[in-house]
């Protein structure tokens, strides 16, 4: 009984190991896709919103002259690939209170990710979690 117990330990575990091993590619993989999403021309991007997410969305903004592409955005401001600044009255759906690209919530994201904490454990209790 305790053989096969931890045979079946064995099993599980190389199985874990090996799904580690996928996710690692796939996570490269993902990189990968970012990298060229963000590297997309702004009519690119809208040509392939158009395709695979919703064309009507598209043909509105082009319809009331928002066919921009914006590239940055900082505090309330946003530039487009003219590197024309406009303010953000929208404020990014979720900027509202900081603006966009906050340097304190950068720093405070930089921090937790370079202490390569452990997060979205289901076992324990999180550190984090309490702030």
């Amino acid at each position: 009984m305790v053989d096969s117990a931890y045979r079946q330990f064995d099993y599980d575990r190389s199985m874990v190991e090996r799904s580690l091993d996928l996710s690692s590619q796939e996570l490269l993989q993902a990189n990968q896709e970012i990298r060229q999403a963000l590297s997309l021309s702004g009519a690119d991007a809208r040509q392939l919103h158009a395709n695979h997410l919703n064309p009507t969305f598209i043909e509105a903004l082009e319809l009331l002259g928002f066919g921009r592409s914006f590239v940055r955005a900082e505090g309330l401001s946003l530039w487009d690939d003219q590197d024309r600044e406009v303010l953000d009255f929208l404020a990014g759906y979720g900027a509202v209170s900081l603006g966009h690209n906050h340097p304190d919530v950068r720093a405070a994201i930089e921090e937790v990710l370079q202490a390569r904490a452990p997060h979205f454990l289901l076992v324990s209790p999180q550190p984090l979690a309490l702030h």
